[in-house]
C-alpha cells in the first residue's frame, strides 16, 4: 500500500481523478499535492502552483551543483583549470554576443 509524506499531501484515486477533475485540481491547490494511485499503487502526482516552483527551483539546484562538482572534481584531478578574472569576463562577454546574433 502507498503511503503519504508529508501533512499536507492528499490521495485520490485514478478513477476519483477521472470523475472530478476540477475538485481533484483544486485539492492540489488548497493541500500542496495530490498523489493520484491506481489499485493502491502511485502513477502520479499533480502539485500546486507553489509547489511546482519549489520543485524547480530544487532541480535546477541540484543541476548547478552536479555542474559545479564534476567541474572542482576535474580541477582537483588536473583534466581542467580555474580561469583568471580577465579570461573569465572575456568568454562571459563572448557568449553573450553569441546569443544575441
Amino acid at each position: 500500500m502507498f503511503t503519504v509524506r508529508g501533512p499536507r499531501a492528499a490521495i485520490a484515486t485514478a478513477t476519483e481523478l477521472r470523475r472530478d477533475v476540477k475538485g481533484t485540481f483544486a485539492e492540489a491547490r488548497e493541500r500542496d499535492r495530490v498523489y493520484v494511485t491506481s489499485d493502491g499503487k502511485p502513477l502520479g502526482m499533480i502539485l500546486s502552483i507553489e509547489m511546482g516552483r519549489l520543485f524547480d527551483e530544487l532541480l535546477e539546484e541540484r543541476r548547478l551543483a552536479r555542474i559545479a562538482t564534476d567541474r572542482l572534481r576535474a580541477i582537483r584531478d588536473g583534466t581542467d583549470t580555474l580561469l583568471d578574472e580577465d579570461e573569465f569576463w572575456a568568454a562571459a562577454e563572448r557568449r553573450v554576443a553569441a546569443a544575441h546574433r
